[in-house]
């Protein structure tokens, strides 16, 4: 449950900041595109409580699924960049690095519900 708050929160922050940049960004091409990036950030975010809700019942499986939905959506961000126009198509480096953090805080929360999917000996 922690670290699905972890991730939550990273989601968060990360979908924060993308609209702040696409706010200050708004006469640029890319401001759109910012701003689905944190749209998808969102989703992300609700994905990861509806794995804390999954969790706190128990329901390890969907939960699991729920995380892999949440780690997902960032990556989708690089999607959009590349099918935009070849002037607005390197994704900002600033964008890979809450990426990354969100799917690493992923992967431990799926290792961590691996391990609570095994059956007691």
């Amino acid at each position: 449950a922690i670290a699905v708050s972890a991730a939550a929160t990273n989601a968060s922050a990360a979908g924060a900041s993308l609209l702040a940049s696409a706010a200050a960004y708004q006469s640029q091409p890319q401001a759109p595109l910012l701003r689905a990036c944190a749209a998808r950030y969102a989703a992300a975010r609700q994905a990861l409580i509806s794995a804390q809700e999954a969790i706190k019942e128990e329901a390890y499986d969907y939960a699991f699924v729920h995380v892999s939905a949440a780690a997902q959506y960032p990556t989708m961000c690089r999607a959009l960049f590349r099918r935009a126009s070849s002037q607005q198509r390197a994704y900002p480096s600033d964008l890979a690095k809450p990426d990354e953090g969100l799917r690493r805080l992923c992967t431990v929360v799926h290792d961590i519900i691996s391990l609570l999917l095994l059956p007691s000996s």
